[in-house]
């Protein structure tokens, strides 16, 4: 039989979840999930991530295209309307948290140092 006149179409198998054992005692702290408000003529990707803790606004008439970032952990963003916010585009800033490896040194009398130091040496 002609592979291009077969009526048959392969499906990829369906996802294999797998459920974290309830012995896991560390898990990561869930993303803070930013109160967004988007206005209903705006097309939003599905791949978009809104990351936050402060308001995210986006108008009406705007475009966000796939794989775009918002990150609000900084401040609000607001944007405007008929807006085209471009593929793998980053609007504000990821969080960051300082190493753990990182500590303030003291001196012998007690007061810290102006300037961190690596490890155990001081």
């Amino acid at each position: 039989m002609d592979p291009r006149q077969s009526q048959v179409h392969l499906k990829p198998p369906p996802p294999q979840h797998v459920r974290p054992s309830a012995s896991a005692s560390s898990s990561p702290a869930p993303t803070p999930r930013a109160p967004v408000t988007i206005h209903p003529t705006t097309t939003v990707a599905d791949t978009v991530i809104l990351h936050g803790t402060h308001p995210i606004s986006i108008g009406a008439g705007t475009i966000v295209h796939p794989r775009a970032k918002f990150y609000s952990y900084e401040g609000p963003i607001i944007i405007g309307e008929n807006c085209i916010i471009s593929e793998k585009s980053t609007i504000g800033a990821a969080p960051t948290q300082p190493p753990s490896f990182l500590r303030e040194s003291r001196t012998s009398d007690g007061l810290p140092h102006s300037r961190p130091s690596i490890g155990a040496y001081r």
